[in-house]
């Protein structure tokens, strides 16, 4: 499988690393994060801009942002960003993740008993 061998690439630690920052906009949207989703919506922009693989990219990141975890799925029209698409999945796995609607209702709770 070709992401089997890209995964195992030496370069792609590098290619991940130089992709933290969109690893972590994702992580924060997808715990309610404002600036988060404000980083996402911008990345997700000029994916849809820039097209080919970037559109595909971008799109992919939509479906996780929507509750989609099926790596298969998500990394079927990606090469170079598909390991990029597996270290959020992998995040999403090991982080205690709150859908946005849990966190807002969380929030107004603390707001409402005087916490927040």
């Amino acid at each position: 499988m070709a992401r089997d061998s890209k995964r195992n690439f030496a370069g792609t630690a590098h290619e991940i690393k130089l992709s933290t920052f969109q690893i972590a906009a994702v992580i924060y949207a997808l715990r309610g994060d404002e600036q988060g989703e404000i980083e996402v919506n911008k990345l997700i922009e000029q994916g849809d801009k820039d097209g080919g693989e970037s559109a595909h990219f971008s799109k992919a990141i939509e479906r996780i942002l929507t509750g989609e975890r099926n790596e298969e799925s998500l990394c079927q029209h990606l090469s170079t960003s598909a390991s990029i698409i597996e270290a959020i999945l992998l995040l999403i796995k090991m982080l205690p993740l709150q859908d946005k609607e849990a966190k807002k209702d969380s929030k107004e709770e603390r707001r409402t008993a005087g916490c927040g």
